[in-house]
């Protein structure tokens, strides 16, 4: 197993005086850095995959009228169950849509007043937010520089609908990078962090979190980073560290429960990370790209990732719209997903249904 922990607290930012050294920031800008470039921005949002098919609707098969088996119920009645039928098979899971998110917001540091033209303060900015998670119907999304006077605006416009790690329960060093979902869809399990390289190598803690679907029951392990980029220094060989310490936590993860495991993130690579997480791990990318003996990465291709193994992609869109455009350096990353029901699933369901109804005929 690699280092995880339990999530712990942290120094949180303070002022400093103009004599004393100015320790690493909390977030950086990839844009800043050279990750993020204006060709990230060119155009409108990515074309959306579309679904893989429709679900045709099954004739009804009813029974003819005088059936040994056939009762007739007062309008509005329950069903009952008499002496020699069949025992109606239970409710069966089944797999659910859910849409989950990377969203690097740019912290608000980067944005003082007065900078330029393009970008608001940090709060104003953060006001945006819970539009776009409506207007793309998210359910999970896992947030890089999300600064606590930007978190504040955040929470205090989504309300209770959703729930965030480590959110306030950490220092800001850490909640930047919160995960957040909607508790209507979604239950938390089980929270932790693990250790990830940053600056310099200095350690960040990155959230992980267990996840029931309130629907099919099924649960998700959902993980978020926040690889350094090179804006404080040449930063590749802590990102080589962190791809290394993230494959482990996936393969830990999936062996641990076997359930399926999401990652989201600002990993500031591109071909190197892709191409290291699915040679090493299980992985694959919501945005397509294969590694089967050669690495073939998606394109286009960008620094902003959702990565998955377990479920169904439908569909991987890169928002770069004009209310993203205002709010952050970063596109908005959406996936829509199909989850299948707990191990067994619904063919197993049917199965069992089948099996007592047999043995309440015989």
């Amino acid at each position: 197993m690699v280092g995880v922990l339990a999530a712990g607290g942290g120094l949180a930012l303070g002022a400093y005086g103009t004599d004393t050294p100015k320790p690493e920031p909390a977030v950086e800008s990839d844009f800043s850095a050279g990750t993020i470039t204006a060709d990230d921005f060119e155009g409108q949002a990515d074309d959306e995959t579309p679904l893989n098919g429709q679900h045709k609707k099954q004739p009804r098969k009813d029974k003819k009228p005088g059936s040994p088996t056939t009762r007739t119920l007062p309008q509005g009645g329950s069903p009952v169950v008499f002496p020699g039928d069949p025992v109606p098979p239970e409710p069966v899971a089944q797999p659910v849509e859910f849409v989950i998110s990377s969203f690097n917001i740019l912290g608000s540091t980067h944005t003082p007043a007065g900078r330029g033209a393009r970008f608001a303060p940090g709060p104003v900015r953060a006001r945006a937010v819970p539009q776009l998670l409506a207007q793309h119907g998210v359910e999970i999304v896992g947030f890089q520089e999300m600064q606590n006077n930007q978190r504040a605006v955040i929470e205090s416009m989504i309300g209770d609908r959703f729930a965030m790690f480590p959110g306030a329960s950490m220092s800001e060093r850490e909640s930047v990078n919160s995960i957040a979902w909607d508790v209507t869809r979604w239950e938390a399990v089980e929270s932790r962090t693990v250790d990830i390289p940053y600056f310099h190598g200095s350690i960040r803690k990155m959230p992980v979190v267990k996840l029931q679907n309130r629907t099919n029951d099924a649960q998700i392990w959902v993980a978020n980073f926040h690889n350094p980029a090179d804006s404080n220094g040449p930063a590749e060989q802590w990102r080589e560290r962190a791809e290394q310490i993230e494959a482990q936590l996936a393969n830990d993860l999936i062996e641990q429960d076997g359930i399926p495991v999401m990652f989201t993130g600002d990993f500031n690579e591109r071909e190197d990370v892709f191409c290291a997480l699915t040679a090493l791990t299980p992985l694959t990318s919501a945005n397509g790209g294969s590694n089967d003996g050669g690495c073939r990465p998606p394109s286009p291709i960008y620094i902003d990732w959702v990565f998955g193994t377990g479920v169904s992609w439908l569909s991987h869109l890169a928002d770069k719209g004009a209310v993203v455009h205002r709010t952050t350096d970063h596109p908005m990353i959406v996936v829509h997903a199909v989850l299948p029901p707990p191990e067994g699933g619904a063919a197993q369901e049917a199965e069992d249904a089948l099996g007592r109804t047999e043995d309440a005929q015989q």
